[in-house]
């Protein structure tokens, strides 16, 4: 189970298992655990990141923000 927890684990971090393999001295319940936190952590910061080009895009004229939000987010 814990190479299960530990793979779960690379693929939020988009990282290979064998580049955390030192992280399978942990339960697989701290792995989980850890894992289901940087995902928490990963949400939150797209979230911020978001509202603040939402808030930026109140400083740009009208005209414009369309071609930057689209420059800005891809």
């Amino acid at each position: 189970m814990s190479s299960l927890a530990l793979e779960q684990l690379s693929i939020t971090l988009k990282t290979s298992a064998s580049e955390i393999q030192e992280l399978s001295s942990l339960s697989d319940a701290h792995l989980l655990q850890l894992n289901s936190l940087i995902e928490k952590a990963q949400q939150t910061q797209r979230k911020t990141l978001s509202d603040a080009i939402d808030n930026a895009m109140s400083y740009i004229p009208a005209l414009l923000r369309i071609p930057v939000m689209k420059i800005v987010r891809g």
